[in-house]
């Protein structure tokens, strides 16, 4: 004889109470960085940069520096948007993780173009 036990049912829920900090100051940094790739790429040659009491002279930067602060900050976005939509997806947003999705593509895009143009 078989016995059978029905088992209560317990919903658990999957939503977390964290701030997306962590998706912030990813984002962020790699949003400074890759303005500030923007600009010592594509700002004037005699430039002067002061930033919090650091000066560069933009003449004086090799090639390299604007490409990697570029795909730096692409990829540090790109980890963000990746986070970003992942949280969203596990919260049932799902509109909402394919739009940040999409701009993690678009992101990682963008440093795959520079990445590229910086080896060239």
């Amino acid at each position: 004889m078989t016995l059978l036990r029905e088992r209560e049912e317990q919903i658990v829920s999957s939503q977390s109470s964290s701030t997306y900090s962590w998706e912030w100051f990813l984002g962020l940094v790699g949003a400074f960085a890759g303005m500030l790739g923007l600009w010592m790429r594509y700002g004037p040659d005699e430039g002067v940069l002061n930033l919090f009491g650091w000066s560069w002279n933009i003449s004086d930067i090799s090639s390299a520096w604007p490409f990697s602060f570029l795909v730096g900050g692409f990829v540090a976005m790109t980890g963000a948007f990746g986070l970003l939509g992942s949280r969203l997806t596990k919260s049932g947003l799902v509109a909402q993780a394919t739009a940040a999705t999409i701009a993690g593509l678009l992101t990682l895009a963008a440093a795959i173009s520079f990445f590229l143009l910086w080896i060239a």
